[in-house]
């Protein structure tokens, strides 16, 4: 599965940095830079396979 980070300002401080990955109880996912959750979506190239 990738991760695709949307293009915004906080997004763009991303570049060339570590991000976390949460992953919650609930199923639940963010990605954070600094405590702060970044806008993305997810792409899985297994699900478009049969």
């Amino acid at each position: 599965m990738l991760y695709l980070i949307e293009d915004s300002e906080i997004s763009r401080k991303a570049i060339g940095k570590y991000i976390e990955v949460w992953h919650y109880p609930d199923g639940r996912e963010e990605l954070r830079l600094n405590d702060v959750a970044l806008p993305y979506s997810t792409y899985d190239r297994l699900s478009e396979i049969g």
